[in-house]
């Protein structure tokens, strides 16, 4: 009687390792380009963080000498456009009166439509405007 051998067992398969191209000078550029540019946005984070106001936009919905009438316009503003900061201001003889910290000229024509049907002679006028004011305009 003869005995056939039994087969050896298989050898286990091994997961293969993890390949890892070698860096190539293409990788190593691309790196470098990447810390620079890192670099320079910091620098200009840094810089920004102290910038408060740019130029932008405000409507401007009164200019004359009557007290009472800039006031009316004031409350005109307060309960119709709640979200909008008002700014009155005398410079002898003459008060203006101003609302809005917009940065973008769009969102200030919307408003700017919406006010007009009340005040035929609003205009939108450049100003200084506080960036965080300016964000909490919907």
């Amino acid at each position: 009687m003869t005995v056939a051998p039994t087969p050896a067992p298989a050898p286990k398969k091994e997961a293969p390792a993890e390949r890892r191209p070698a860096p190539s000078k293409e990788n190593e550029q691309l790196l470098h380009v990447n810390r620079r540019l890192d670099m320079v946005l910091e620098t200009l984070a840094q810089r920004n963080r102290y910038v408060k106001h740019v130029r932008g936009y405000r409507i401007q919905l009164y200019v004359g000498t009557n007290r009472q009438e800039a006031d009316a316009v004031k409350i005109y503003v307060y309960q119709n456009f709640p979200e909008l900061n008002v700014y009155l201001t005398y410079s002898a003889p003459t008060y203006r009166l101003r609302a809005g910290d917009f940065v973008n000229r769009l969102d200030v024509e919307r408003y700017f439509d919406a006010v007009q049907a009340q005040y035929p002679n609003a205009m939108i006028q450049t100003d200084k405007v506080e960036i965080r004011k300016s964000l909490a305009i919907k």
